[in-house]
This record gives structure tokens, C-alpha cells and sequence, in this order.
């Protein structure tokens, strides 16, 4: 898989909060991406010594301030998934009806500490 620096949302991205925004990943002027849909993926790369990621949410908005955010959709985290080490958490096509600007916020459980995440976009599925 090849990751293009401006498609990273997160690079090793600390999750200590309930909530967490990722940095803005600009899609271009028309919003969906190339032709084909690109491959979102999270990865925990460090695992939690308390609490864990709960949900994922894709954003998208015109502006990279995120002023008029809009939710996409929010994938659930299966619980079946351990995240005392890092793991694949979330690998799928980012859905159609994308604006200009992609980022994501992490919705931790428990009280979040030791996890960081590393999501971006590829045009290859993530391995």
C-alpha cells in the first residue's frame, strides 16, 4: 500500500479524550475523490492502558474550518477487537457524497490513555 503524506488524517495520533478530531484531508474541489472511491482506513498503533475506541465518525464540510460540518456516517468499533496492541480497526471504502474536506473524530470509551491512531485514504486496499 502507498500513502500519499496529504492523505493522513492522524500519524500516530493520541487518543486521551472522548472525543478527538483528526487533521482535515482535503479531497478536492469536487469532494468525491478520484473516479474511483479511495480506501478509509484507522489503525491503532499503540494500544490503550485504559479505555478504548468506541466509534470512528467520517466529517466532511466545504471549508477546512469544519464551520457546517456534516456526519457521513460513524462505524462502530467491535468490541471483539483487543486494543491493548495495535490493531486494524477500520478498513472500508470512504463513502460517496464527500464536500472538499474528509476528517474524522474518534469517540473513545472509559477514560482513553496510552492509544494513538494512524488513518488516512489510499487509492490500494490497506494490507
Amino acid at each position: 500500500m502507498i500513502i500519499e503524506g496529504a492523505q493522513v488524517t492522524a500519524q500516530n495520533l493520541a487518543i486521551s479524550a472522548a472525543s478527538t478530531n483528526t487533521t482535515p484531508v482535503d479531497l478536492g474541489l469536487n469532494g468525491d475523490y478520484y473516479d474511483a472511491q479511495p480506501w478509509l482506513f484507522v489503525n491503532l498503533t499503540a494500544g490503550f492502558t485504559a479505555g478504548a475506541i468506541a466509534s470512528v465518525k467520517v466529517q466532511t464540510a466545504d471549508a477546512e474550518a469544519f464551520a457546517a460540518a456534516v456526519d457521513v456516517m460513524t462505524v462502530t468499533v467491535p468490541t471483539t477487537i483487543a486494543q491493548t496492541a495495535p490493531a486494524k480497526l477500520i478498513v472500508m471504502k470512504l463513502p460517496r457524497g464527500m464536500k472538499r474536506w474528509m476528517r474524522l473524530v474518534v469517540a473513545a470509551s472509559g477514560t482513553p490513555a496510552g492509544g494513538a491512531v494512524f488513518a488516512g485514504l489510499s487509492t490500494g486496499a490497506p494490507t
